[in-house]
This record gives structure tokens, C-alpha cells and sequence, in this order.
């Protein structure tokens, strides 16, 4: 498989990620550099590099060398998925430290279960992109995709919701709002994929590209600055969760007790 020339409207959508992801990446960095407490910054420089990465793989997209041609002629965008194998754990540990405070270590198997079947859906994913269109193995890989995303989603709306709610109401509150934004966005990356040239076909590659340029850029940019939004609100209240005697106390009563 080959990389083929980008159609012209195909690659403006790409520059408008590139666009997106620099802007944002910056503001972002200067977000970190006035963060006041250890919490807020680590989770404004967690967003900065989400984004950097994103503007790193999108500018490879950009310039026609992110691409192959599948069997059938499609072309995929394999950096799109080398961007998900890298943001897509960085915004779950975001989410897993709102959850779990400092360090999110402690919950190791959920933790890194949840990584891992993150990581198991856009490897299977990448494989169903290049399966042959209406292919039996296309539907079995996208399939498979599907169930580890169910159960990265059940995992975070299951037991690191329990654990937000043992860290306080405030970071409750804080875990919900994020999970329910990235929820609501993520789930339409499985409907593109399935309307788009790499499923059904319903509609072509340009329109497949501005469908995941505007997803990331929500998933990502405003994404992370909603977060940080929350996480100074959070601070302002309350200070830091990690700095705080009464969560680490909510949090070690709650260690002896599953112990």
C-alpha cells in the first residue's frame, strides 16, 4: 500500500486541524505556566501535550505523508490513528487523576486495564480501516473495537465514578461533567467510522476527514479548556484534591476498607 495525493478539499480540512491544534497547544502552554497549584498544572500540561501530539500527526496528514492506500483504493490515515494510540491515554489518565487524585497509581488495574483496552481499540480499529470494504473481516475488527470501547466506557462510568465520588462531592462533580463531554463526543467516532469511507461508504473521505478533524478538535482543544476551566473552579473552592487532608483520608479509609 501506497500514499496517494491529498483532493484539495481533503487536505484543507487537515489544515484546519493543524491550525487548531497549534493555537490551542499554545494557549494551553500559557495556561500551564499560570497554574497556582501542582494539580491544575499537571492537568493543563496533560492537555498541552494531548494537543501538541495532535498537531504533530495532523501536519504529517497535512502534507500527504500520513496516509496509505487500502487494497480496495480508500485511502486511511494512519497518523489518525497514531494520534488516538497517544491522546486518547493521556485524556484518560486526565479523567482517572480527577477521579483518583494523586497518585492514580494506587488503582493500578483499573488504571491500566483501561489504557490497555484503549489502546486494543484503535489498533483493532486501525486493522478495520485497512479490511477490504463490506468484508466479513472488516465487521469482525470493527466489532472488536467496539467492545473494547464499551469497556473503556465501563470503567469510567462505573468504578472511577465510585472513586470521584469517595474524593468529595466537588471532584464528583468535576469527574461527571468531563465524562459526560467526552462521552457524548466519543461516541460519534464509531458512527463517522461506520457512515464513512472506512464502513458503509454513505459519504466520502473529505466528508469521513471533516468529520474526525471537527471531533478531535472538540475532544481535544475544547475539551481541555473546559477541563481547566473546571479544574481552577475546583482549586478556587477547595485548593488542590491531591493537597487536601480530608480526600486523602476519604481516600485511605476507602483503601481499608476494599483492602
Amino acid at each position: 500500500m501506497n500514499p496517494k495525493p491529498l483532493d484539495t478539499s481533503t487536505e484543507y480540512w487537515l489544515w484546519i486541524g493543524v491550525a487548531g491544534m497549534a493555537l490551542s497547544a499554545a494557549v494551553m502552554l500559557f495556561q500551564a505556566r499560570r497554574s497556582r497549584t501542582p494539580f491544575e498544572e499537571g492537568q493543563s500540561v496533560n492537555q498541552f501535550f494531548v494537543l501538541l501530539i495532535a498537531f504533530g500527526t495532523y501536519l504529517a496528514m497535512a502534507l500527504g505523508q500520513g496516509s496509505l492506500t487500502a487494497d480496495d483504493g480508500r485511502q486511511v490515515f494512519v497518523s489518525r490513528y497514531v494520534t488516538w494510540a497517544f491522546t486518547t491515554p493521556l485524556l484518560l489518565l486526565g479523567l482517572a487523576t480527577t477521579a483518583l487524585g494523586v497518585p492514580v497509581t494506587r488503582r493500578k488495574p483499573i488504571v491500566f486495564g483501561m489504557l490497555g483496552a484503549d489502546v486494543i481499540m484503535i489498533l483493532t480499529g486501525l486493522v478495520a480501516a485497512l479490511s477490504p470494504s463490506g468484508s466479513a473481516e472488516k465487521w469482525t475488527w470493527y466489532l472488536v473495537s467496539s467492545g473494547a470501547f464499551l469497556a473503556v466506557l465501563y470503567l469510567l462510568w462505573s468504578t472511577l465514578r465510585t472513586e470521584a465520588h469517595v474524593s468529595g462531592p466537588d471532584q464528583a462533580r468535576l469527574y461527571g461533567r468531563n465524562l459526560r463531554f467526552l462521552t457524548v463526543i466519543w461516541l460519534l467516532y464509531p458512527v463517522n467510522f461506520l457512515l464513512g469511507n472506512e464502513g458503509l461508504r454513505a459519504y466520502g473521505g473529505t466528508e469521513t476527514t471533516a468529520g474526525y478533524t471537527l471531533l478531535d478538535l472538540i475532544s481535544k482543544a475544547v475539551y481541555g479548556f473546559f477541563a481547566i476551566a473546571g479544574v481552577r473552579r475546583l482549586v478556587d473552592a477547595h485548593g488542590a484534591p491531591d493537597d487536601s487532608l480530608d480526600a486523602v483520608a476519604r481516600r485511605a479509609a476507602s483503601d481499608g476498607m476494599t483492602s
